[in-house]
């Protein structure tokens, strides 16, 4: 291989590389330390511009304002609700939704408010859901079994049918 080749296919790597892991700052959710909460819509109190099924992205900010809608943990409820904020009394947040004609019980302070909205994807939840059924993740683990099976070796061509099945052999004589 030419120095060239090699060099160029280093870039090529690190690109990807540096891209992927721009991609995790981004995205990465806040359970793992990252900035961007996940909340699927459930109910009807963000409606019309939010429907049952949508999924929003939140991302964390340093200073949350009246009028933005944000997501936080709800202990009363004991899960996550994504509402706007109304007002702000004594430090902490007044929240409703968009649909509902009552202001919540909880208020949160600041720092309970995991992100704001950031982007939401029309029905992204709905399709989320399906995938996390459990014939997805086993097709998706097979997917990337066959993609380490079928995967090119250093320095050697793409592996045949006679290669899997020899290096198959292979591993029940030694297992």
């Amino acid at each position: 291989m030419t120095i060239y080749k090699r060099f160029a296919l280093h870039i090529f790597s690190g690109f990807w590389a540096v891209l992927l892991f721009a991609l995790w700052l981004v995205f990465a959710p806040t359970q793992v330390g990252g900035q961007a909460a996940y909340v699927i819509i459930i109910g009807e109190s963000m409606e019309p511009g939010f429907q049952i099924g949508d999924l929003v992205i939140a991302h964390q900010q340093p200073v949350y304002q009246v009028g933005e809608a944000v997501v936080y943990h709800n202990p009363e409820m004991e899960r996550y609700v994504f509402h706007r904020i109304i007002a702000q009394e004594l430090g902490r947040f007044i929240l409703q939704g968009d649909n509902n004609p009552w202001i919540d019980t909880y208020q949160p302070l600041p720092e309970d408010v995991l992100g704001r909205l950031w982007i939401r994807i029309p029905q992204g939840g709905t399709y989320l859901q399906k995938l996390r059924h459990p014939i997805f993740l086993w097709l998706l683990v097979g997917l990337l079994a066959g993609s380490l099976f079928l995967g090119r070796s250093k320095g050697s061509k793409s592996m045949n049918k006679q290669s899997i099945q020899t290096w198959f052999l292979d591993m029940i004589k030694k297992g």
